[in-house]
Protein backbone atom coordinates (compact mmCIF):
# COMPACT_ATOMS: atom_id res chain seq x y z
CA UNK A 1 0.00 0.00 0.00
CA UNK A 2 1.40 3.84 -1.08
CA UNK A 3 2.10 5.73 2.05
CA UNK A 4 1.22 9.32 2.43
CA UNK A 5 5.35 9.91 2.66
CA UNK A 6 5.62 8.13 -0.47
CA UNK A 7 3.14 10.16 -2.62
CA UNK A 8 4.46 13.56 -1.15
CA UNK A 9 8.32 12.33 -1.72
CA UNK A 10 7.53 10.96 -5.56
CA UNK A 11 6.63 14.58 -6.88
CA UNK A 12 9.47 16.27 -5.02
CA UNK A 13 12.38 17.94 -7.45
CA UNK A 14 16.54 17.17 -6.79
CA UNK A 15 16.38 21.05 -5.25
CA UNK A 16 13.52 20.77 -2.96
CA UNK A 17 14.72 17.07 -1.78
CA UNK A 18 18.50 18.81 -1.26
CA UNK A 19 16.21 21.49 0.35
CA UNK A 20 14.58 19.14 2.82
CA UNK A 21 18.00 17.97 3.77
CA UNK A 22 19.11 21.09 5.03
CA UNK A 23 15.86 21.52 6.97
CA UNK A 24 15.77 17.78 8.54
CA UNK A 25 19.53 19.20 10.02
CA UNK A 26 18.17 22.12 11.60
CA UNK A 27 17.66 21.34 15.20
CA UNK A 28 14.74 23.67 15.13
CA UNK A 29 12.43 21.51 13.16
CA UNK A 30 14.28 18.02 14.11
CA UNK A 31 16.67 16.48 16.52
CA UNK A 32 16.04 12.68 15.83
CA UNK A 33 19.15 11.62 14.03
CA UNK A 34 16.95 8.01 12.98
CA UNK A 35 14.62 10.63 11.09
CA UNK A 36 17.52 12.28 9.42
CA UNK A 37 19.00 8.73 7.96
CA UNK A 38 15.50 7.48 7.61
CA UNK A 39 15.15 10.64 4.58
CA UNK A 40 18.85 9.51 3.32
CA UNK A 41 17.61 6.07 2.46
CA UNK A 42 13.95 7.92 0.69
CA UNK A 43 15.91 10.73 -0.95
CA UNK A 44 17.93 7.60 -2.70
CA UNK A 45 15.56 4.93 -3.20
CA UNK A 46 11.98 6.76 -3.53
CA UNK A 47 12.80 7.05 -7.94
CA UNK A 48 13.29 3.09 -7.68
CA UNK A 49 10.97 0.66 -10.10
CA UNK A 50 10.55 -1.48 -6.64
CA UNK A 51 9.34 1.66 -4.67
CA UNK A 52 5.85 1.45 -7.03
CA UNK A 53 4.07 -1.06 -4.83
CA UNK A 54 4.25 0.75 -1.71
CA UNK A 55 6.05 -0.21 1.12
CA UNK A 56 6.08 -3.76 1.51
CA UNK A 57 7.46 -6.37 4.13
CA UNK A 58 10.71 -6.54 2.16
CA UNK A 59 10.91 -2.70 1.73
CA UNK A 60 10.06 -2.25 5.72
CA UNK A 61 12.98 -4.79 6.87
CA UNK A 62 15.34 -2.82 4.10
CA UNK A 63 14.20 0.45 5.65
CA UNK A 64 15.07 -0.92 9.50
CA UNK A 65 18.30 -1.92 8.49
CA UNK A 66 19.36 1.20 7.59
CA UNK A 67 18.38 3.50 10.21
CA UNK A 68 19.69 0.70 12.51
CA UNK A 69 22.49 -0.62 11.40
CA UNK A 70 23.76 -1.89 14.76
CA UNK A 71 20.32 -3.32 15.11
CA UNK A 72 20.24 -5.11 11.84
CA UNK A 73 18.00 -8.23 11.43
CA UNK A 74 17.61 -10.93 8.47
CA UNK A 75 13.76 -11.92 9.13
CA UNK A 76 10.84 -10.16 9.00
CA UNK A 77 9.91 -7.27 11.30
CA UNK A 78 7.90 -8.43 14.76
CA UNK A 79 5.15 -6.01 15.85
CA UNK A 80 7.78 -4.47 18.00
CA UNK A 81 10.32 -3.52 14.86
CA UNK A 82 7.04 -2.42 13.19
CA UNK A 83 5.91 0.03 15.28
CA UNK A 84 8.85 1.72 15.38
CA UNK A 85 9.41 2.31 12.20
CA UNK A 86 5.88 3.43 11.73
CA UNK A 87 6.54 6.13 14.28
CA UNK A 88 9.76 7.59 12.68
CA UNK A 89 8.06 7.34 8.97
CA UNK A 90 5.36 10.17 10.75
CA UNK A 91 7.58 12.06 12.89
CA UNK A 92 9.50 12.39 8.96
CA UNK A 93 6.33 12.71 7.20
CA UNK A 94 5.39 15.97 10.00
CA UNK A 95 8.58 17.45 9.14
CA UNK A 96 8.37 16.94 5.46
CA UNK A 97 4.58 18.52 5.80
CA UNK A 98 6.30 21.47 7.71
CA UNK A 99 9.01 22.27 4.66
CA UNK A 100 6.11 22.43 2.96
CA UNK A 101 4.68 24.83 4.67
CA UNK A 102 7.65 26.93 5.04
CA UNK A 103 8.33 27.03 1.64
CA UNK A 104 4.24 27.96 0.75
CA UNK A 105 4.97 30.87 3.00
CA UNK A 106 8.35 32.16 1.60
CA UNK A 107 6.38 32.04 -1.69
CA UNK A 108 3.47 33.92 -0.41
CA UNK A 109 4.13 37.74 1.03
CA UNK A 110 0.49 38.25 2.06
CA UNK A 111 0.67 35.74 4.63
CA UNK A 112 3.89 36.33 5.94
CA UNK A 113 2.46 39.56 6.64
CA UNK A 114 -0.87 38.38 8.53
CA UNK A 115 0.72 36.04 10.45
CA UNK A 116 3.67 38.32 11.51
CA UNK A 117 1.48 41.35 12.06
CA UNK A 118 -0.84 38.99 14.30
CA UNK A 119 2.00 37.86 16.44
CA UNK A 120 3.16 41.45 16.75
CA UNK A 121 -0.04 42.47 18.03
CA UNK A 122 -0.01 39.89 20.75
CA UNK A 123 3.12 40.81 21.78
CA UNK A 124 1.90 44.65 21.57
CA UNK A 125 5.43 45.36 20.07
CA UNK A 126 3.37 48.17 17.81
CA UNK A 127 6.33 50.40 16.98
CA UNK A 128 7.88 47.57 14.97
CA UNK A 129 4.25 46.91 13.60
CA UNK A 130 3.36 50.32 12.42
CA UNK A 131 6.33 50.03 10.35
CA UNK A 132 5.59 46.83 9.26
CA UNK A 133 2.41 47.67 7.79
CA UNK A 134 3.31 51.09 6.32
CA UNK A 135 5.56 48.97 4.23
CA UNK A 136 2.66 46.69 3.26
CA UNK A 137 0.76 49.37 2.43
CA UNK A 138 2.95 51.16 0.30
CA UNK A 139 3.74 47.54 -1.60
CA UNK A 140 0.07 47.66 -1.73
CA UNK A 141 0.32 50.91 -3.60
CA UNK A 142 2.69 50.19 -6.38
CA UNK A 143 0.46 47.33 -7.31
CA UNK A 144 -1.46 48.52 -10.74
CA UNK A 145 -3.08 44.97 -11.17
CA UNK A 146 -5.86 44.66 -8.32
CA UNK A 147 -7.74 41.19 -8.37
CA UNK A 148 -8.62 39.45 -5.90
CA UNK A 149 -5.25 38.78 -3.93
CA UNK A 150 -4.48 42.30 -3.55
CA UNK A 151 -8.14 42.70 -2.06
CA UNK A 152 -7.45 40.04 0.19
CA UNK A 153 -4.24 41.52 1.24
CA UNK A 154 -6.00 44.67 1.49
CA UNK A 155 -8.51 43.27 3.69
CA UNK A 156 -5.88 41.97 5.87
CA UNK A 157 -3.82 45.37 6.67
CA UNK A 158 -6.94 47.10 7.28
CA UNK A 159 -7.93 44.29 10.06
CA UNK A 160 -4.72 44.83 11.54
CA UNK A 161 -4.89 47.93 11.71
CA UNK A 162 -8.23 48.36 13.04
CA UNK A 163 -6.99 45.70 15.58
CA UNK A 164 -4.04 48.25 16.81
CA UNK A 165 -6.15 51.21 16.68
CA UNK A 166 -9.05 48.98 19.54
CA UNK A 167 -5.53 47.75 21.52
CA UNK A 168 -4.24 50.96 21.63
CA UNK A 169 -7.74 52.50 23.00
CA UNK A 170 -7.71 55.19 19.68
CA UNK A 171 -10.82 53.46 18.12
CA UNK A 172 -13.15 56.26 19.42
CA UNK A 173 -11.82 58.82 17.59
CA UNK A 174 -10.08 57.35 15.04
CA UNK A 175 -11.29 53.95 12.35
CA UNK A 176 -10.46 52.60 9.32
CA UNK A 177 -13.89 50.63 8.92
CA UNK A 178 -14.96 52.31 5.52
CA UNK A 179 -11.83 50.83 4.34
CA UNK A 180 -11.98 47.46 5.77
CA UNK A 181 -15.18 47.27 3.83
CA UNK A 182 -14.50 48.19 0.70
CA UNK A 183 -11.78 45.97 0.39
CA UNK A 184 -13.91 43.26 2.10
CA UNK A 185 -17.03 43.76 -0.19
CA UNK A 186 -14.47 43.77 -3.65
CA UNK A 187 -12.81 41.02 -2.62
CA UNK A 188 -16.42 38.83 -1.98
CA UNK A 189 -17.47 40.22 -4.94
CA UNK A 190 -14.61 39.57 -7.34
CA UNK A 191 -14.77 35.89 -5.43
CA UNK A 192 -18.22 35.18 -6.21
CA UNK A 193 -18.44 36.68 -9.55
CA UNK A 194 -15.34 34.16 -10.30
CA UNK A 195 -17.32 30.89 -8.71
CA UNK A 196 -21.05 32.50 -10.74
CA UNK A 197 -18.70 32.23 -13.88
CA UNK A 198 -17.34 29.09 -12.96
CA UNK A 199 -20.55 27.66 -12.68
CA UNK A 200 -21.42 29.15 -16.10
CA UNK A 201 -18.86 27.53 -17.76
CA UNK A 202 -19.18 24.15 -16.32
CA UNK A 203 -23.01 23.95 -17.06
CA UNK A 204 -21.94 25.19 -20.77
CA UNK A 205 -19.20 22.70 -21.14
CA UNK A 206 -21.51 19.49 -19.64
CA UNK A 207 -24.56 17.57 -21.48
CA UNK A 208 -25.65 16.18 -17.68
CA UNK A 209 -27.23 19.81 -16.13
CA UNK A 210 -26.19 19.55 -12.48
CA UNK A 211 -29.01 21.87 -10.82
CA UNK A 212 -27.90 25.04 -9.35
CA UNK A 213 -29.11 27.58 -6.99
CA UNK A 214 -28.73 30.97 -8.32
CA UNK A 215 -30.74 32.80 -6.27
CA UNK A 216 -27.77 33.31 -3.54
CA UNK A 217 -26.19 34.94 -6.51
CA UNK A 218 -28.87 37.11 -8.07
CA UNK A 219 -28.76 38.76 -4.08
CA UNK A 220 -24.90 39.34 -5.13
CA UNK A 221 -25.74 41.47 -8.30
CA UNK A 222 -27.38 44.13 -6.06
CA UNK A 223 -23.95 44.93 -4.78
CA UNK A 224 -22.23 45.25 -7.72
CA UNK A 225 -24.43 47.14 -9.33
CA UNK A 226 -23.71 50.03 -6.39
CA UNK A 227 -21.64 52.69 -8.82
CA UNK A 228 -18.27 51.89 -6.63
CA UNK A 229 -17.98 48.53 -7.47
CA UNK A 230 -19.61 48.69 -11.18
CA UNK A 231 -17.12 50.44 -12.73
CA UNK A 232 -14.17 48.61 -11.23
CA UNK A 233 -12.20 47.50 -14.58
CA UNK A 234 -12.50 43.38 -12.88
CA UNK A 235 -15.76 43.49 -11.84
CA UNK A 236 -17.01 44.92 -15.10
CA UNK A 237 -15.27 42.35 -16.70
CA UNK A 238 -16.72 39.65 -15.02
CA UNK A 239 -20.43 40.57 -15.56
CA UNK A 240 -19.41 40.99 -19.06
CA UNK A 241 -18.36 37.50 -19.35
CA UNK A 242 -21.56 36.08 -17.30
CA UNK A 243 -23.71 38.26 -19.56
CA UNK A 244 -21.91 36.63 -22.84
CA UNK A 245 -21.98 33.05 -21.40
CA UNK A 246 -25.68 33.42 -19.81
CA UNK A 247 -27.32 34.35 -22.38
CA UNK A 248 -24.88 33.73 -25.54
CA UNK A 249 -24.41 37.39 -26.00
CA UNK A 250 -22.62 38.83 -29.34
CA UNK A 251 -22.85 42.60 -27.79
CA UNK A 252 -21.30 41.30 -24.44
CA UNK A 253 -18.72 39.14 -26.31
CA UNK A 254 -17.57 42.62 -27.93
CA UNK A 255 -17.87 44.66 -25.23
CA UNK A 256 -15.45 42.02 -22.53
CA UNK A 257 -13.06 42.25 -25.10
CA UNK A 258 -13.06 45.68 -25.51
CA UNK A 259 -12.99 46.01 -21.48
CA UNK A 260 -10.13 43.93 -21.19
CA UNK A 261 -8.05 46.01 -23.97
CA UNK A 262 -8.90 49.10 -22.48
CA UNK A 263 -7.93 47.88 -18.69
CA UNK A 264 -5.24 45.09 -19.59
CA UNK A 265 -3.30 46.76 -17.40
CA UNK A 266 -4.96 46.63 -14.11
CA UNK A 267 -6.21 43.20 -14.81
CA UNK A 268 -4.42 40.43 -13.60
CA UNK A 269 -2.58 38.31 -16.06
CA UNK A 270 -4.64 34.97 -14.38
CA UNK A 271 -8.04 37.00 -15.10
CA UNK A 272 -6.88 37.93 -18.55
CA UNK A 273 -5.94 34.74 -19.37
CA UNK A 274 -9.35 33.24 -18.27
CA UNK A 275 -11.53 35.73 -20.01
CA UNK A 276 -9.92 35.60 -23.28
CA UNK A 277 -10.90 31.78 -23.31
CA UNK A 278 -14.07 32.28 -22.13
CA UNK A 279 -13.83 34.44 -25.56
CA UNK A 280 -12.49 31.65 -27.34
CA UNK A 281 -15.30 29.22 -26.53
CA UNK A 282 -17.88 31.34 -27.33
CA UNK A 283 -16.33 31.99 -31.13
CA UNK A 284 -15.89 28.12 -30.97
CA UNK A 285 -19.93 27.86 -30.25
CA UNK A 286 -20.38 30.54 -32.76
CA UNK A 287 -18.84 28.53 -35.32
CA UNK A 288 -20.30 25.26 -34.49
CA UNK A 289 -23.85 27.03 -35.36
CA UNK A 290 -22.28 28.04 -38.73
CA UNK A 291 -21.13 31.96 -38.43
CA UNK A 292 -17.96 31.33 -39.62
CA UNK A 293 -16.92 34.73 -39.32
CA UNK A 294 -16.23 34.04 -35.63
CA UNK A 295 -13.15 31.46 -36.88
CA UNK A 296 -11.58 35.04 -37.78
CA UNK A 297 -12.56 36.25 -34.06
CA UNK A 298 -10.80 33.10 -33.19
CA UNK A 299 -7.61 33.77 -34.17
CA UNK A 300 -7.48 37.55 -33.20
CA UNK A 301 -8.20 36.52 -29.92
CA UNK A 302 -5.43 34.15 -29.60
CA UNK A 303 -3.12 36.82 -31.51
CA UNK A 304 -3.86 39.26 -28.92
CA UNK A 305 -2.94 36.56 -26.11
CA UNK A 306 0.95 36.28 -28.35
CA UNK A 307 1.65 39.30 -28.06
CA UNK A 308 0.23 39.46 -24.20
CA UNK A 309 2.46 36.60 -23.29
CA UNK A 310 -0.30 35.05 -21.97
CA UNK A 311 0.21 31.28 -23.55
CA UNK A 312 3.18 30.52 -20.74
CA UNK A 313 2.34 29.45 -16.91
CA UNK A 314 5.10 28.08 -15.01
CA UNK A 315 7.51 27.89 -18.45
CA UNK A 316 4.97 25.40 -19.69
CA UNK A 317 2.02 25.93 -22.15
CA UNK A 318 -1.23 23.66 -22.45
CA UNK A 319 -1.24 21.08 -25.37
CA UNK A 320 -4.78 21.84 -26.13
CA UNK A 321 -4.17 25.54 -25.60
CA UNK A 322 -1.54 25.26 -28.84
CA UNK A 323 -3.95 22.69 -30.77
CA UNK A 324 -6.63 25.79 -30.30
CA UNK A 325 -4.54 28.61 -31.60
CA UNK A 326 -2.87 26.37 -34.27
CA UNK A 327 -6.84 25.16 -35.84
CA UNK A 328 -7.57 28.75 -35.05
CA UNK A 329 -4.36 30.26 -37.71
CA UNK A 330 -5.34 26.98 -40.27
CA UNK A 331 -9.16 27.98 -40.58
CA UNK A 332 -8.02 31.30 -41.76
CA UNK A 333 -5.13 30.53 -44.04
CA UNK A 334 -2.40 31.85 -41.58
CA UNK A 335 -0.19 28.76 -42.52
CA UNK A 336 3.12 30.27 -41.82
CA UNK A 337 1.61 32.06 -38.41
CA UNK A 338 1.02 28.66 -37.57
CA UNK A 339 4.39 27.02 -38.09
CA UNK A 340 6.24 29.71 -36.30
CA UNK A 341 3.68 29.21 -33.36
CA UNK A 342 4.49 25.26 -33.96
CA UNK A 343 7.98 26.16 -33.71
CA UNK A 344 7.84 29.29 -31.14
CA UNK A 345 6.13 26.94 -28.53
CA UNK A 346 7.31 23.34 -28.55
CA UNK A 347 9.99 23.71 -26.36
CA UNK A 348 7.39 24.62 -23.59
CA UNK A 349 5.43 21.35 -24.17
CA UNK A 350 6.15 18.76 -21.64
CA UNK A 351 8.82 16.32 -22.62
CA UNK A 352 7.05 13.03 -22.23
CA UNK A 353 4.30 14.66 -25.59
CA UNK A 354 6.77 17.36 -26.90
CA UNK A 355 7.23 15.21 -30.24
CA UNK A 356 3.69 13.72 -30.27
CA UNK A 357 2.11 16.90 -29.85
CA UNK A 358 4.60 18.20 -32.81
CA UNK A 359 2.85 15.52 -35.23
CA UNK A 360 -0.36 16.35 -34.49
CA UNK A 361 -0.17 20.18 -34.79
CA UNK A 362 1.71 19.14 -38.14
CA UNK A 363 -0.96 17.25 -39.40
CA UNK A 364 -3.42 20.13 -38.57
CA UNK A 365 -1.46 22.18 -40.94
CA UNK A 366 -1.07 19.97 -43.37
CA UNK A 367 -4.72 18.89 -43.64
CA UNK A 368 -5.88 22.73 -44.38
CA UNK A 369 -3.50 22.46 -46.72
CA UNK A 370 -4.63 20.07 -48.60
CA UNK A 371 -1.31 17.81 -47.74
CA UNK A 372 -3.22 14.66 -47.13
CA UNK A 373 -0.40 12.14 -47.63
CA UNK A 374 1.76 14.62 -44.83
CA UNK A 375 -1.15 14.44 -42.61
CA UNK A 376 -0.97 10.48 -42.43
CA UNK A 377 2.46 10.87 -41.81
CA UNK A 378 2.17 12.83 -39.01
CA UNK A 379 -0.78 11.22 -37.44
CA UNK A 380 0.91 7.58 -37.78
CA UNK A 381 3.47 9.22 -35.20
CA UNK A 382 0.94 10.33 -32.47
CA UNK A 383 0.24 7.56 -29.37
CA UNK A 384 -1.31 9.02 -26.35
CA UNK A 385 -1.14 12.82 -25.45
CA UNK A 386 -4.82 13.18 -23.95
CA UNK A 387 -8.57 12.59 -24.89
CA UNK A 388 -8.75 15.64 -26.83
CA UNK A 389 -5.65 14.97 -29.13
CA UNK A 390 -6.19 11.53 -29.26
CA UNK A 391 -10.08 11.71 -30.60
CA UNK A 392 -8.85 14.66 -33.13
CA UNK A 393 -6.16 12.58 -34.34
CA UNK A 394 -8.63 10.08 -35.45
CA UNK A 395 -10.70 12.10 -36.94
CA UNK A 396 -7.95 14.00 -39.05
CA UNK A 397 -6.57 10.79 -39.61
CA UNK A 398 -9.93 9.78 -41.32
CA UNK A 399 -10.62 12.85 -43.78
CA UNK A 400 -7.16 12.70 -45.16
CA UNK A 401 -8.25 9.00 -45.43
CA UNK A 402 -11.24 10.11 -47.29
CA UNK A 403 -9.38 12.62 -49.44
CA UNK A 404 -6.92 10.23 -50.74
CA UNK A 405 -8.95 7.65 -51.51
CA UNK A 406 -9.87 7.53 -55.30
CA UNK A 407 -11.90 3.73 -55.23
CA UNK A 408 -12.96 2.28 -51.91
CA UNK A 409 -11.02 1.17 -49.09
CA UNK A 410 -12.61 -1.63 -46.88
CA UNK A 411 -9.76 -0.61 -44.74
CA UNK A 412 -10.93 2.82 -44.35
CA UNK A 413 -14.27 1.89 -43.67
CA UNK A 414 -13.15 -0.57 -40.73
CA UNK A 415 -11.16 2.84 -39.86
CA UNK A 416 -14.56 4.28 -39.29
CA UNK A 417 -16.65 1.84 -37.27
CA UNK A 418 -13.08 1.23 -34.89
CA UNK A 419 -13.69 5.27 -34.35
CA UNK A 420 -17.32 5.29 -33.58
CA UNK A 421 -16.28 2.25 -31.05
CA UNK A 422 -13.72 4.31 -29.58
CA UNK A 423 -15.21 7.48 -28.92
CA UNK A 424 -18.83 5.22 -27.82
CA UNK A 425 -16.35 3.12 -25.19
CA UNK A 426 -14.32 6.47 -24.05
CA UNK A 427 -14.31 6.81 -20.72
CA UNK A 428 -12.93 10.53 -20.27
CA UNK A 429 -15.15 11.98 -22.96
CA UNK A 430 -18.02 13.91 -21.90
CA UNK A 431 -21.70 13.18 -22.74
CA UNK A 432 -21.45 15.85 -25.02
CA UNK A 433 -18.19 15.17 -26.95
CA UNK A 434 -19.53 11.76 -27.20
CA UNK A 435 -22.89 12.78 -29.19
CA UNK A 436 -21.06 15.63 -31.16
CA UNK A 437 -18.23 12.98 -32.23
CA UNK A 438 -20.62 10.53 -32.76
CA UNK A 439 -22.83 12.24 -35.15
CA UNK A 440 -19.95 13.56 -37.25
CA UNK A 441 -18.21 9.71 -37.84
CA UNK A 442 -21.75 8.84 -38.59
CA UNK A 443 -22.12 11.13 -41.29
CA UNK A 444 -18.93 10.78 -42.20
CA UNK A 445 -19.00 7.57 -42.99
CA UNK A 446 -22.09 7.73 -44.68
CA UNK A 447 -20.38 10.79 -46.94
CA UNK A 448 -17.84 7.87 -47.84
CA UNK A 449 -19.70 4.84 -49.00
CA UNK A 450 -22.40 7.61 -50.90
CA UNK A 451 -18.81 8.94 -52.46
CA UNK A 452 -17.85 5.30 -53.79
CA UNK A 453 -21.68 4.13 -54.68
CA UNK A 454 -22.11 1.29 -51.57
CA UNK A 455 -24.83 3.26 -50.10
CA UNK A 456 -28.71 3.26 -50.19
CA UNK A 457 -28.46 6.94 -48.59
CA UNK A 458 -28.38 9.97 -50.86
CA UNK A 459 -26.79 13.27 -50.21
CA UNK A 460 -30.04 14.65 -49.60
CA UNK A 461 -31.05 12.25 -46.77
CA UNK A 462 -27.94 12.74 -45.15
CA UNK A 463 -28.27 16.56 -45.53
CA UNK A 464 -31.75 16.37 -43.57
CA UNK A 465 -29.70 14.16 -40.84
CA UNK A 466 -27.22 16.37 -40.42
CA UNK A 467 -29.42 19.63 -39.91
CA UNK A 468 -31.39 17.13 -37.38
CA UNK A 469 -28.47 17.03 -35.62
CA UNK A 470 -28.53 18.82 -32.21
CA UNK A 471 -25.01 18.37 -31.80
CA UNK A 472 -22.13 17.55 -34.35
CA UNK A 473 -18.61 18.27 -34.75
CA UNK A 474 -16.59 20.03 -37.85
CA UNK A 475 -20.35 20.30 -39.62
CA UNK A 476 -18.32 22.69 -42.15
CA UNK A 477 -16.49 19.81 -43.65
CA UNK A 478 -19.55 17.85 -43.76
CA UNK A 479 -21.00 20.15 -45.62
CA UNK A 480 -18.17 20.93 -47.71
CA UNK A 481 -17.78 17.61 -48.88
CA UNK A 482 -21.37 17.13 -49.69
CA UNK A 483 -21.38 19.92 -52.37
CA UNK A 484 -18.67 17.96 -54.07
CA UNK A 485 -20.56 14.95 -54.50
Amino acid sequence: MRSVIMEILVGLSKDEMKKIDYFIQNKYFNTDKVVERLFLYFKKNIKKRHFEGGLNDALRLQMYNHILPNEAVTSPLNNKQKAYLTAKIALLTDVIKQFLMVEALRENETYQYILLHKKLLEKKRFYTLEKSIKKQKKALDQKPKKGSDYYFEAMQAEQVILDFLYQQGKILKQDNLPELAFNFDTYYLIQQLEYHLTTLSLMSASADKKPFDFERFNIVLSLVDLPQYAAHPLIKSYRLAIDMIQHNSGEAYRDLLDSIAENKAMIPRNNLIDFYILAASFCARRTKEGKEEYYRHSFEIFKAMVQGNLLVNNNFIQVSFLKNIISAACRVGEFEWAKNMLDQYQAFIRAEVREQTFHFNSAVIEFHQKNYKQVIHHCIRVNRINPTYDVNCRMIELKACYELDEEFSEATLQRFDTAIQAVRLHKRLSTKDKKAWGNFLYAAKSLYKIKHDISKTDTIGLGEKINSFTAVNDKKWLLEKMEEM
